[in-house]
């Protein structure tokens, strides 16, 4: 039983390094695949602001696009033409002070949820479970497979509600029932053995 609370503290400890790390610096929320964004802009002392994008393979789609002056120091464009996946690069330029000056490059990544993921945290759950499965065949130690179990149920939730990078589809899920279904079976096939394991050694 202690393996089994030794084993779910380090399932949470995972969960929390994935929850604190998974948040990607972006200049833009995350934006639903068909959604319409608005491209932002500050500068107070400008009498234009232009935008330019473009697609995720460099395309551009267009530049010197006029933005509206929303009030104040903010210009806007709303762009629509978000069908496909990845992430779009923002530019743009306007007269700062009466010269015109280009604007650091900005970017939005479009998704299929409108929700970010990153593939590394899956890469090094499944590779910290591979790594303690195989540690199990070595060393008759069922807290290795505990531990294994729990990162492949971690993974499978991580991919039910992340998707697999920018991509969340019905592959997607089955991906996720698979980890899941390894994770349990791991995990139940551990817990088996222990409680066979214990009581063989009471019957000595």
């Amino acid at each position: 039983m202690r393996k089994i609370f030794i084993s779910l503290i380090v399932g949470i400890f995972l969960l929390s390094i994935i929850s604190a790390a998974d948040v990607e610096v972006n200049s833009y929320a995350n934006v639903k695949i068909g959604d319409c964004v608005t491209l932002k802009q500050t500068c107070a002392s400008c009498s234009y602001v232009s935008f330019s994008l473009s697609y995720p393979n460099s395309t551009l789609i267009f530049s010197d696009e006029v933005g509206t002056n929303t009030g104040g120091a903010m210009w806007t464009y709303e762009f629509c033409d978000t069908n496909i996946l990845g992430r779009y690069d923002v530019g743009g330029h306007g007269d700062l002070e009466g010269t015109d000056t280009g604007f650091s490059i900005l970017w939005f990544d479009v998704t299929s949820t409108g929700a970010g993921a990153s593939m590394f945290f899956l890469i090094l759950l499944t590779s910290i479970a591979f790594i303690f499965f195989i540690a199990s065949l070595f060393v008759a130690e069922e807290f290795f497979v505990y531990i294994s179990g729990i990162c492949f149920l971690i993974g499978g939730v991580y991919l039910m509600m992340n998707g697999l990078n920018i991509l969340n589809d019905t592959n997607t899920r089955y991906l996720a029932f698979i980890y899941l279904g390894i994770g349990m079976l791991f995990s139940i096939g551990a817990y088996i053995y222990n409680l066979y394991s214990n009581r063989e050694e009471e019957e000595y």
